[in-house]
């Protein structure tokens, strides 16, 4: 039976002990990594909606091309009517996929509000195309986008009913600024705003926390589909998970976010999505979203399109030149894991498109906020007091003064804040170098992967398979022409796998910018 120390946490926090979670024969090493996880969570984090669980008995993981029940995405309605870029783009999966399957739409019924203005805007003619009678809204609580990463993935249970695998969501940077261990909040915020940070914080993670079990209480309810749901003491994002239904594939970024221990992940992988064999592969470099699902994509059991290098940007500066060097050695890489410990895997080349970089404009910006920081530290000034200031309180003028003043002595005048003139002399003698220089030395703040890997497949039984592929545009000093070219080698390499698949391309640049695509903003539900 579970430890006493066990039963003494789950009691604790008021967690109702039931016979599947103390049922003897449970693994020791689940058992322990249980009692780490609850011990390590803030006061009030875990409770019973959250609080990892035991295993469930299951055969084998559900891979992403078995047949679907129907497709589920998750959006806000304000902020898709405030950005018409991501109202298009969830128009154009809904309608596409609709067509063949249900849509469930999860979002936040306390946004209730805009719905008028959403179903009106959402299914407007012209820019709706689809089955309306297809689209169903659910409320999960939870507004964002990203539903790969804190949805649930599937398995199957021992007489082939479906499991959710409810793995814990969480976003480090978010956490690590939310109890305010950044320099300039530790400077700049009293206790107070840190505490109102970590509650915000705390609040907009349980919402993406409940989610997989609004949408397994749909199924049950709704659908009349038989799911159980089981929550192992797993950090992972959906979207770097892949699974062909015997193996698993992560990257070493999911490898260090649960301890570093490949063992200890392994068994945990056994235990609750029942694999054979688990291979950690090599993440994408730079700070970016840099999930397995934008570097290579299982299409079938014995076929993979995986991503070439990066395609070379024309005005790109040192430091990008030198991040895509890094992705081409990382995939490299990685094909050469695959092709070795995977040949049964056919791989397929696909190109992708340039990385993402800061425009000029952002780079000068990106300068003046290193130059105000270094007179801040002069004057002994903290840089939020000065920078970030909604409504400036009675200190605000001598703050300003202060640091302004500084300026004033370097030039020996007033500094002009759009003046390219004034900002190299200060980048000099804040950063040892000129304006042009750091140009072309600047490290980009966030890394943009386009990856033509990140897309969806619905297998619709009778009506056929349907393939969403993300569409990109041509930035600043590239041509149009080069992407169509792109999609032709693309859809070449998923006609392979699938020849008589409908392919549907969805306009997903926006997106991409905003940290994904179309696997990362939908979630294929696997049929009963």
């Amino acid at each position: 039976m579970r430890s006493n120390k066990a039963k003494i946490i789950l009691q604790a926090i008021g967690v109702a002990m039931s016979t599947t979670l103390l049922a003897a024969g449970v693994d020791s090493e689940a058992d322990k990594l249980i009692i780490r996880t609850l011990g390590t969570g803030q006061s009030d984090f875990f409770n019973r909606q959250t609080i990892p669980t035991a295993p469930l008995p299951v055969s084998r993981p559900v891979a992403e091309w078995e047949p679907a029940a129907f497709v589920w995405i998750n959006l806000s309605l304000g902020r898709s009517l405030q950005e018409p870029e991501v109202l298009a783009f969830y128009q154009a999966i809904a309608g596409a996929v609709s067509e063949f399957v249900p849509v469930v739409i999860g979002c936040d019924f306390d946004e209730l509000k805009y719905w008028s203005r959403f179903e009106r805007e959402f299914f407007k003619e012209g820019k709706f195309f689809g089955r309306r009678d297809h689209i169903h809204f659910v409320d999960t609580k939870c507004d964002s986008n990203w539903n790969r990463d804190y949805g649930p993935s599937f398995a199957r249970g021992m007489n082939g009913e479906l499991v959710f695998i409810d793995s814990m969501y969480r976003e480090g940077q978010a956490e690590r600024e939310a109890f305010g261990d950044k320099r300039s909040e530790l400077l700049s915020q009293a206790p107070s705003q840190t505490k109102e940070l970590f509650q915000a914080f705390r609040r907009n993670a349980r919402r993406a926390e409940l989610a997989p079990l609004a949408l397994a209480r749909h199924c049950r309810s709704r659908l009349g589909m038989a799911v159980d749901l089981t929550r192992p003491a797993l950090v992972l994002h959906g979207g770097d998970y892949l699974s062909d239904g015997r193996r698993a594939f992560l990257s070493e970024d999911t490898l260090m976010n649960n301890g570093g221990r490949e063992s200890a992940l392994q068994s945990l992988f056994q235990h609750y999505f029942a694999v054979d064999e688990l291979h950690v592969l090599e993440a994408l470099p730079g700070r970016a979203v840099k999930h397995m699902d934008l570097s290579w994509k299982l299409l079938s059991a014995d076929t993979a399109v995986i991503a070439e290098a990066p395609r070379k940007a024309n005005n790109s500066g040192r430091y990008a030149s030198n991040l895509r060097t890094k992705a081409e050695r990382a995939l490299s890489r990685n094909k050469h894991y695959l092709q070795t410990h995977c040949p049964d895997i056919e791989l397929l080349d696909v190109p992708m498109p340039p990385l993402l970089h800061d425009q000029r404009e952002e780079v000068i910006l990106n300068i003046w906020i290193h130059v105000i920081r270094g007179a801040c530290r002069e004057v002994k000034v903290p840089f939020d007091n000065y920078w970030y200031v909604e409504k400036p309180g009675p200190d605000y003028p001598e703050t300003k003064a202060r640091v302004e003043g500084r300026l004033t002595e370097i030039l020996g005048r007033e500094p002009n804040f759009g003046d390219e003139g004034d900002l190299n002399l200060l980048s000099i003698h804040y950063l040892g170098e000129s304006v042009e220089t750091s140009i072309q030395t600047h490290v980009e703040s966030s890394t943009v992967y386009r990856s033509y890997t990140n897309s969806v497949i619905v297998n619709a039984g009778e009506k056929g398979i349907l393939l969403l592929l993300p569409r990109y545009r041509a930035s600043k000093g590239e041509h149009q022409e080069d992407y169509q070219k792109m999609e032709i080698a693309v859809e070449t390499a998923y006609r392979k796998a699938y020849p008589e698949a409908s392919i549907r391309w969805i306009d997903s640049d926006f997106m991409a910018r905003l940290g994904g695509a179309l696997h990362c903003a939908s979630i294929t539900v696997p049929l009963p």
